[in-house]
């Protein structure tokens, strides 16, 4: 009994995390499902000369699939320590991976050629400055969900239940 209650009080925390984090619109964590991940990843054409940020990287499957399966060398950068934590032991073993415990504002953007985001509509606004201060030309911006206001996507894939924005800076 004691064991269900604990685990029930869990579950209450979590879900009071979630809510809290939507009213601040903050990004919240939702995995993309892999086959997606790799469907996004092919279609900009990553390669083995790319150096792709993840924001927001999360469990690290989208750092994973890229440094592995697309030879590139693919850097998360995750505000919260628990999922920081948890990719960082999941990719331990992972070439051309690396996972950096910050916020993505504090992060120099400018050895990105692709950008990789799932954020919120709030961050996505708020980092179109950054981008647009760091990022070279011709880097390609990612941005799953959210648009990037004033900027027009050069593709936009329906990808799940939502769709995927590609930009070129």
């Amino acid at each position: 009994m004691i064991v269900i209650d604990a685990f029930m009080l869990l579950v209450v925390l979590f879900l009071l995390y979630i809510l809290m984090r939507l009213v601040r619109n903050d990004a919240i964590f939702i995995p993309t499902p892999k086959k997606q991940i790799r469907r996004i990843l092919k279609e900009v054409g990553l390669s083995k000369k790319d150096v792709l940020f993840d924001l927001g990287s999360g469990d690290g499957r989208v750092v994973e699939i890229a440094a592995k399966e697309f030879g590139c060398k693919a850097i998360g950068i995750e505000n919260s320590i628990v999922l920081y934590y948890f990719s960082k032991i999941h990719l331990r073993n992972v070439n051309n991976a690396k996972i950096i415990h910050s916020d993505v504002f504090r992060v120099n953007l400018s050895d990105a050629t692709v950008i990789y985001a799932y954020l919120s509509k709030k961050l996505m606004k708020m980092l179109k400055k950054k981008f647009e201060k760091e990022l070279k030309r011709g880097t390609i911006v990612i941005s799953l969900d959210h648009e990037i206001p004033g900027w027009k996507s050069i593709k936009r894939i329906k990808t799940g239940h939502f769709y995927t924005n590609i930009y070129i800076r």
